[in-house]
C-alpha cells in the first residue's frame, strides 16, 4: 500500500522527511482521505474484477456445488497476497508511473531515496589543498586616442608573438616577462601551484559556477583540481552532499506544489476510466 500512497509526492515527502525531522512538520496535515479516494477510484474496477475471478466464482462452484465456509480465509489470503500484492499492485504502479502529474509522486521517493543523505557525519574539515593550473595568456587593447605609432607597435608584438614557436607554457611565460610593461597589454603568468583553501568557501564556489557550463560538456579543464578528492579528501564530497541536500529539499518542495495543483486539476470521475 505504501508503494500506491508514493504517487502522491504530498505523502512521500511527510513520510520519509517530516515524520523524521528532516523537514518541519506542516500545521496544515496531509490529506489522507482525499489520497484513499482518488486511490481506489483508480484501482476499484480491477480489485473487483479479481476478487470475484479469484473468491467469488471458486467460492460457488466447488467441485461439490457447495459452499465451503472453511475454505473463504484460504482464498482470500491467496487473492491478497498472490495476485493483488504481487501481480495487481505492480500493474497499477506502473499505469500511475506511465502518466505524467501521478509519476511525481515516484520522481520525489527517487530523490529521497537515491539522492538525499541524511546521515552525514559532520565535517571538521576546514581546509584542503587545491591544484591550480592557468596557462599564460596576453591580451592587447587601445582606445581611439592611441596614434598610430602606438598601434603599430601593438601589431608587431602581436606578429612577432604568433610567428614565434613555443614548446611549451614555460617558454610563453619567459617571453611575456621579457616583453612585460607596455601600455595597453595585459599579461596573466602561467600559474602551476597547490594552496590551500577554504572548503565551504570552495563548495560554493563550484555551486555558483555560472549556467553556461550547463552547456559546456568538456570534462577535460584543468584549471583546478582537489587531490584525493575521492579518497583522502572525501570530505570534500560530503560538504559537497550536504550543500546537495539542501538544493534537493527546494525541488521536493516544489515538486509537491506542482503535483497537488495538477492533481486538482483532474476530475473525479475520470480517475476510474484511467484505472481500467
Amino acid at each position: 500500500m505504501l508503494t500506491l500512497f508514493y504517487t502522491f509526492s504530498d505523502f512521500g515527502r511527510w513520510y520519509n522527511l517530516r515524520q523524521d525531522k528532516v523537514l518541519k512538520e506542516d500545521e496544515n496535515p496531509i490529506d489522507f482521505i482525499e489520497m484513499e479516494r482518488i486511490l481506489w477510484q483508480v484501482c476499484k474496477i480491477k480489485m473487483i474484477r479479481l476478487f470475484k475471478e479469484k473468491v467469488i466464482n471458486p467460492s460457488f462452484n466447488e467441485y461439490d456445488n457447495k459452499f465451503h465456509f472453511n475454505l473463504i480465509n484460504e482464498k482470500l489470503n491467496k487473492n491478497f497476497y498472490n495476485d493483488f500484492i504481487k501481480i495487481l499492485i505492480p500493474e497499477i504502479v506502473e499505469k500511475l508511473k506511465s502518466d505524467s502529474i501521478f509519476k511525481i509522486g515516484y520522481m520525489v521517493k527517487s530523490l529521497v531515496d537515491e539522492l538525499l543523505v541524511l546521515d552525514l557525519n559532520e565535517s571538521h574539515l576546514v581546509e584542503i589543498p587545491l591544484k591550480e593550473y592557468y596557462p599564460p595568456t596576453r591580451t592587447w587593447s587601445f582606445g581611439q586616442s592611441e596614434d598610430s605609432a602606438d598601434i603599430g607597435k601593438f601589431a608587431e608584438e602581436i606578429a612577432e608573438f604568433n610567428s614565434r614557436k613555443f614548446y611549451s607554457y614555460e617558454e610563453i611565460n619567459e617571453y611575456f616577462k621579457k616583453t612585460e610593461g607596455q601600455r595597453g597589454v595585459t599579461t596573466h603568468y602561467l600559474i602551476d601551484r597547490t594552496r590551500t583553501v577554504n572548503l565551504e568557501s570552495f563548495v560554493d564556489s563550484i555551486i555558483e559556477t555560472p549556467t553556461i557550463f550547463s552547456e559546456v560538456h568538456d570534462l577535460r579543464f584543468q584549471m583546478m583540481k582537489v587531490p584525493g578528492i575521492l579518497n583522502v579528501n572525501s570530505q570534500t564530497s560530503k560538504v559537497f552532499q550536504s550543500k546537495l541536500n539542501e538544493t534537493i529539499l527546494e525541488m521536493i518542495n516544489e515538486l509537491v506544489k506542482t503535483q497537488n495543483a495538477f492533481i486538482n486539476c483532474i476530475e473525479f470521475k475520470e480517475l476510474e476510466e484511467f484505472g481500467k
